[in-house]
Order: C-alpha cells, then structure tokens, then sequence
C-alpha cells in the first residue's frame, strides 16, 4: 500500500503546520471542517498551500486518515459519524485518553481498519519542519513502510508497542513539561522578591543542573512579562487531567 492522499482533520496549532509539511513532502492533502468547525483552518490551508477541500461523504478513497483534534471525544465524533466510509487507515496525532484509543481500536479492527494514536510533540516551528517527537500506539513491526515514512516526515518516532501506549507516553511527557513550566514560574518569583538580577540568574541557570528546554524557551519571556500564548490552558488542564486518571 502506498500513502499519498490523506483526508485531514484538525487545523490548530499543530495539525496546521504538520499538514503544510506533509503537502511540502509531496502527500496530497484534503483538508475537512465536521460540523461546521475548522472552516477558516480548511480555507487558510487551501489558500497558501496545494490542499483540497475535502467533501463529507468523500473520505473512503482516501489513502489514510490523520486526526489532529482537541480531545479523544471529538475524534469519536468524527469516527461516528463516518463509520463503514472510513479509509482503511487512521492515525490520530490527537492527546487523548489511552483507554478510549485502545477501544476504538479493538472496534475498527472488526472492520478491517488500522487505528493508532500517535501524539506529538515539539513547537509550532518543528512542526513545520517535520522534527516533531511522535508517541506512536503501535509496534514498529505492525506498520508498513508507507506508514513509517509519513510518520517520519512528521519527526522523529518512538514505537510504544500497542494502541494507547503512545498517548501514556505522551501524557508523561505532559505532566513533566508542565510541571516544570509550573516550577520555573514559582522559582522565578522567589528570585524577584529576592531582588536578584533575574536576567543573570536565567543566564546561570542554562549553564547549571536546573536547565531544560522548558527554561530555554520561556525564561526570558516570563521575567519580561511576554507571555504570548503557544497552548491552550484548557487543553494543559485536559491533559493533566488525563494524567490524573492514568
């Protein structure tokens, strides 16, 4: 089987640029709305780049399926709703809730379709550039090498045996970047009510044991008050609340 037109839904932060990436690397994008969500995302999509509009009641000759949405509801409405009409292959880059990714698994493998929940993660940049990190539900063995070349031009990719493993990676993944987040905030409040130079402080901290990459990209902007949005809060608070469950 070869993968080259891929029916899309989700254009946010990241579904966008992955998308743009994968039309770049030659696959034939048709981008859908559901329920009259995501038009200004399809529209956009459509007009900068070589995409389609994708029509509701075309998707079964569709290559493969990818889902970059909010949350494993709204995936479950799609999947629904398209039901028998569903290509034979999807992958959902959403973070979502691992039970729920392992059953629809179990119920579309009755249907003779291939279902994996592959989250990422990384910046709106590395997702532009396709050097995202890819949590993928499923062994490397149990994916042709149409799947594992899209997959590796979305990043880089680690195989986590079975559907659901991958969004228990990724909810890992989650609850350290937020929490460090969560701790680099309250550090650097200490050291303003200490009065420290907070612009060295920041400087001597990436050279020391408390650097990450949380610190790399956000110190600065949080001791000068940017705090320009790059992720929702209600999707950091689903995901920890996944975790929470996990």
């Amino acid at each position: 089987m070869e993968i080259k037109k891929i029916g899309w839904f989700g254009l946010g932060t990241f579904g966008y640029p992955i998308a743009e990436n994968l039309i770049d690397n030659g696959y034939e994008v048709h981008a859908y709305t559901f329920r009259g969500h995501g038009v200004k995302g399809v529209e956009r999509l459509v007009k900068n780049n070589s995409a389609f509009i994708g029509k509701d009641n075309d998707i079964s000759d569709m290559d493969a399926l990818v889902l970059s949405l909010p949350t494993t509801s709204d995936v479950e409405d799609v999947l629904s709703f398209y039901d028998s009409r569903l290509p034979k292959v999807v992958i959902d880059l959403t973070t979502g809730d691992p039970n729920k990714s392992k059953e629809i698994s179990d119920s579309l493998r009755f249907m003779d379709i291939l279902y994996f929940d592959a989250p990422v993660s990384g910046s709106i940049e590395t997702a532009r550039s396709g050097n995202l990190t890819v949590f993928a539900g499923i062994s490397k063995e149990n994916v042709d090498q149409s799947i594992n070349s899209l997959l590796n031009k979305i990043g880089t990719v680690f195989y986590f045996d079975k559907q659901g493993n991958g969004n228990i990676a990724k909810l890992i993944n989650q609850l350290i970047h937020l929490s460090n987040i969560g701790i680099i905030g309250e550090a650097l409040k200490v050291a303003s009510a200490c009065e420290l130079d907070q612009e060295e402080l920041v400087h001597c901290l990436k050279t020391s044991s408390a650097n990450s990459k949380m610190l790399e990209r956000f110190g600065e902007s949080i001791i000068h008050n940017n705090f320009e949005p790059y992720f929702k809060l209600k999707l950091a608070n689903k995901d920890i609340n996944l975790v929470d469950q996990l």
